[in-house]
C-alpha cells in the first residue's frame, strides 16, 4: 500500500513539473510573439 502511495506521489510531482515546464514555454512563446509584433510595428513606421 505504501509503495502505491509513493508511486502516486512521484507521478503527481512529475505531472506538476511537466505542467510548470509547459506554462514556462507558453510564456516564452507569448513574449516572442510580442517582440515580433513590436519589431514589425517599428518596421512599418
Amino acid at each position: 500500500m505504501l509503495t502505491i502511495l509513493g508511486e502516486l506521489a512521484a507521478l503527481a510531482a512529475l505531472g506538476l513539473a511537466l505542467a510548470g515546464a509547459a506554462a514556462k514555454a507558453a510564456q516564452a512563446e507569448r513574449a516572442r510573439v510580442r517582440a515580433t509584433a513590436k519589431r514589425n510595428a517599428r518596421a512599418r513606421r
